[in-house]
């Protein structure tokens, strides 16, 4: 009996510290809110300009380091929203943060354009052409890059693949466009996918 009412106690102790814990403050006055950037692997991302937010007026921002690091300083305790960006990385969209706690460090997580367009790829082979498409539009890019003509590739490869003809049209004359070898191949090989059907 008196191990039950022990265990009890402990339970409701537990309980109580866990609501305490939750709902109250852990710090007064200012703090230096301390995050992460690190893509698909795990790996640092440098470069990354994070801007902070509470109640729709700036708070603060920062530039993540080499080793992915970044630090708003002299934040109030609280609820903040946290945005980010970088050329050929996925963006960090709303991202709400309470912060209570000065000795944690925020872990976000941000995709390389290499590591997206290997999730939009194993997206369109599992046939969720709507989510790859999704995907496609959380990248930032610069004009004429790359990256900016892989994206074109996969827009015309889904809209094919969807049987979109139109618009797989339109993604096709946009590749040939580019005057690749590569990119122009695979054009013509959409074309013969579309011509097929």
């Amino acid at each position: 009996m008196k191990r039950k009412l022990f265990a009890t106690e402990i339970l409701l102790g537990l309980i109580f510290c866990f609501v305490s814990c939750a709902t109250t403050a852990k710090f007064k006055g200012e703090g230096d809110l301390c995050g992460i950037i690190v893509d698909e692997k795990n790996l640092p991302v440098s470069g990354y300009f994070i801007s902070c937010q509470k109640n729709g007026m700036p708070s603060g921002n920062a530039i993540s380091s080499e080793s992915g690091l970044f630090v708003i300083q002299n934040l109030k305790c609280g609820k903040y929203i946290l945005d980010g960006k970088k050329v050929n990385c996925t963006d960090i969209k709303n991202l709400e943060v309470n912060f209570r706690d000065r000795k944690s460090i925020l872990c976000c997580k941000a995709m390389t354009a290499d590591g997206l367009f290997e999730r939009v790829e194993s997206l369109v082979m599992a046939g969720d052409f709507k989510q790859a498409r999704r995907e496609l539009k959380n990248l930032r890019y610069e004009g004429n890059s790359y990256v900016e003509k892989m994206i074109v590739v996969y827009k015309g490869w889904i809209s094919a693949m969807e049987k979109d003809r139109k618009s797989a049209l339109v993604d096709i004359k946009r590749m040939k466009r580019f005057r690749e070898a590569g990119i122009c191949k695979f054009a013509e090989e959409l074309e013969e996918l579309l011509d097929g059907e």
